[in-house]
């Protein structure tokens, strides 16, 4: 079974560490999203982070949320220590994102319908133990594929980079 999720990172973000809203650049970044027309057009669900940069983007693109996910980032900022990247527990305890992101985003990705849209940041390729490189806005399909015995494996495309 193959099913393909379309991603949208958010653009690039205020000079704020506490729940940053998109700066004008990002703004424009998510309007030539919508101006290249490569999302699809009726979504099953439209899945958005919890963050003001989420909740702008996906305003900016003219979507409503089906639902909401904190894997697909929330107000909180990602710190970056000197040898992994790390996610802050509101007791103020700092755990590897991978521990948390792995094992959840695979999870996520599973229950998650076909021709999905996630409005998201961009420690989510993360939790796909995908190398992060993406900065700025970026549009990805994911193909995820559910093999015999449970195991899944992902194809990602880009289908735009800002």
């Amino acid at each position: 079974m193959k099913k393909e999720i379309f991603v949208v990172f958010h653009g690039d973000v205020e000079a704020s560490f506490m729940n940053p809203g998109l700066n004008p650049e990002g703004q424009e970044q998510i309007k030539k999203i919508v101006t290249a027309n490569i999302l699809p057009d009726k979504p099953l669900a439209i899945i958005c982070g919890t963050g003001r940069r989420h909740l702008e983007t996906v305003a900016l693109i003219g979507l409503k949320p089906t639902n909401y996910s904190p894997l697909c980032g929330g107000p909180e900022i990602y710190s970056q220590n000197e040898r992994e990247r790390t996610v802050e527990l509101a007791d103020g305890t700092e755990v590897l994102s991978k521990e948390w992101l792995v094992p959840n985003t695979w999870k996520f990705l599973e229950k998650i319908p076909d021709r999905s849209i996630l409005i998201t940041g961009h420690d989510f390729i993360a939790g796909l133990e995908k190398d992060k490189i993406y900065n700025g806005a970026s549009v990805l399909k994911i193909y995820v594929y559910n093999m015999d015995g449970g195991r899944q494996y992902i194809d990602v495309d880009v289908l735009l980079r800002l």
